[in-house]
């Protein structure tokens, strides 16, 4: 089935809000001094805590609730950044849809390496090339800010363990 290019326009369009939602998710969270992240980062915060809360019920034991929930922040950090990528994989995909070729599995297929590592030569035109080195900026950045947090919350960790 060959979806029409207005389609594909529309999906263009749903991609630029993904990619969007997911930014100001990124900058809020990592960037801003206060809470500013939108409602992305608290859903997933908030996923993560029951998902926890569920595996430590069955303790009635602190030390063996304590030792399941020591992992909880590293675990949320990681759950962050894969929603923050998976987010931006669609919106990418979905905007280089009315640029490619083939179908919406291609865009896909053009996408995913130029988010995770560096763009694809078989995007052709200039709107592809340039949605590719925007999607490799975008997960570079993502990742970098991730790490550059993490003293951050080092820091505050061991001003509240003190």
């Amino acid at each position: 089935m060959v979806v029409p290019l207005y389609g594909r326009w529309i999906a263009a369009a749903v991609g630029v809000l993904l990619v969007g939602i997911s930014a100001k998710s990124v900058i809020g969270t990592l960037m801003v001094p206060r809470p500013a992240g939108g409602r992305l980062t608290p859903w997933v915060d908030r996923l993560v805590n029951d998902v926890f809360q569920l595996v430590t019920a069955p303790f009635t034991s602190y030390k063996h609730r304590d030792r399941i929930l020591a992992n909880q922040a590293a675990i949320l950090l990681v759950c962050q950044l894969i929603v923050w990528l998976a987010i931006f994989y669609l919106g990418f995909s979905l905007l280089e849809w009315p640029f490619t070729a083939g179908g919406v599995t291609r865009a896909f297929d053009l996408a995913g390496p130029a988010l995770w590592s560096d763009s694809d030569s078989a995007v052709r035109g200039a709107a592809g090339h340039a949605l590719q080195y925007c999607a490799a900026l975008t997960g570079l950045v993502t990742v970098t800010l991730q790490i550059a947090y993490l003293p951050t919350l080092y820091s505050a960790f061991n001003r509240r363990e003190t």
